[in-house]
């Protein structure tokens, strides 16, 4: 997780978050012929990432449908508590799927592009958050110049 603080104004800070999840381990343990505590750790993987699949489908239903909108379980993984702002639309969620040519791994290739094609589905508005006011008297002018305009342009977001 990447957490950028843009200091504009004396008293303006926009707070941007940006999520980074490899989700790769979803092959099936037959294929991959783990034991002990890497087939724990594949089992928790699968399970994490069956319960991605449900918040997608909820969060995608959701966004179809203007009434009855559907829970969307987040709470049941950790992988989905830390998704938790870009599945409930607070926040861009982006996919970037990897896939191997091998024919053997067809099947995990075509659950992949399953959750690719849903959560391409999902497009919420993000939320800037920005701070004014009081809350933030300790920023004064000599403290944004101290850290530098060089540094903070780096931060700028390019999209």
């Amino acid at each position: 997780m990447l957490h950028v603080i843009k200091f504009s104004l004396p008293n303006l800070i926009t707070h941007k978050t940006y999520r980074f999840c490899d989700l790769a381990g979803s092959e099936r343990q037959t294929k991959t012929n783990c034991e002990g505590s890497r087939l724990k750790e594949a089992q928790q993987i699968n399970k994490s990432l069956v319960v991605l699949g449900r918040c997608l489908d909820a969060a995608n239903s959701n966004l179809q449908k203007k009434a009855n909108q559907d829970v969307i379980p987040i709470r049941e993984s950790k992988l989905t508590m830390l998704l938790q702002p870009p599945l409930l639309g607070k926040e861009k969620l982006c996919m970037i799927v990897a896939l191997t040519p091998i024919e053997q791994f067809f099947e995990e290739n075509m659950n992949v592009l399953n959750y690719a094609s849903i959560a391409k589905n999902i497009v919420y508005k993000s939320q800037i958050k920005k701070d004014v006011g009081r809350r933030f008297s300790w920023f004064t002018s000599t403290n944004y110049e101290s850290r530098g305009n060089d540094q903070l342009d780096l931060m700028e977001d390019p999209f």
